[in-house]
């Protein structure tokens, strides 16, 4: 099973866009929820509905975070850093 969160920047920018992407064909058509926190106790969760490929992608406005975490769908977490 390949299952993976991927992003369009690293690092990236506080205030900017960062599309972050999941794969997971045994998820295919379903809903996962994403977390993204920086360790610290700030967090924010998305739903994401996967496609018939179980892949998904939305944006997100980074937060004044030192760095993001992201988790979910069982997947190994993806850390960035941020500017």
């Amino acid at each position: 099973m390949t299952q993976y969160f991927s992003v369009d920047a690293d690092p990236v920018d506080v205030g900017a866009s960062l599309q972050i992407c999941y794969s997971n064909p045994d998820k295919a058509n379903s809903t996962i929820e994403v977390r993204m926190h920086n360790g610290e106790g700030q967090e924010e969760t998305h739903q994401l509905a996967l496609d018939a490929n179980g892949h998904g992608c939305f944006n997100w406005t980074v937060p004044n975070w030192d760095g993001i975490s992201i988790e979910g769908g069982d997947s190994e977490p993806l850390t960035v850093v941020t500017n």
